[in-house]
């Protein structure tokens, strides 16, 4: 990923600290990775699958079943993303 600005590498940085320091469940540290980049949304195009693939790769580090947002839940998916 290349680091456009001062908050995604602040976003990479606090991301890598939470994994290392495992204070927080490990949901809890991909949602919130999930929700800061939404925020961030450094690409033109593809936020949504980098940003589903990185999530599930900070659950796999610790041993996590993967998230998946099958075809029929995409709509309730992206409404909950919008409450937050």
């Amino acid at each position: 990923m290349l680091i456009q600005d001062k908050s995604q590498l602040d976003l990479l940085k606090s991301t890598q600290d939470a994994i290392e320091k495992a204070e927080l469940h490990p949901l809890d540290i991909s949602a919130r990775f999930h929700q800061f980049f939404i925020y961030l949304h450094p690409f033109p195009d593809g936020n949504g699958r980098t940003r589903r693939l990185i999530s599930n790769f900070i659950l796999a580090k610790f041993k996590q079943p993967h998230i998946i947002i099958g075809a029929s839940e995409k709509t309730d998916y992206i409404e909950a993303l919008k409450q937050h």
